[in-house]
């Protein structure tokens, strides 16, 4: 197989087929449901194109030589993008610099 295992089973969970109205067909994998299912995830227009004014300053901080790890970092400041900066974990992670080093006890 080209894909792994885990890859294929998230397919099929994701893109079951679901209707109360047709019990005998729920939870099977058709691949027309399949695509239109994936369009409609896809369809969502993404953040820049929603927000303008963030967009806006996006634009002039890579115009002013930012690079993109520092405007996220500074977007993360200011508080002006909070779902697109939320942390999955409240632990460090191994690259998160604010942690500072580790102590040993």
């Amino acid at each position: 197989m080209a894909h792994p295992s885990s890859a294929i089973f998230r397919e099929l969970k994701r893109n079951a087929f679901e209707d109360p109205q047709m019990p005998d067909l729920s939870g099977y994998y058709y691949c027309v449901t399949a695509n239109e299912m994936a369009r409609e995830r896809r369809a969502k227009p993404r953040k820049l194109a929603r927000f303008s004014d963030v967009c806006q300053s996006v634009i002039e901080r890579i115009m002013d030589g930012w690079s993109p790890r520092q405007i996220a970092g500074r977007m993360r400041l200011e508080r002006r993008f909070p779902s697109a900066t939320r942390r999955s974990t409240s632990s460090p992670s191994f690259g998160d610099e604010r942690a500072g080093p580790r102590q040993e006890q």
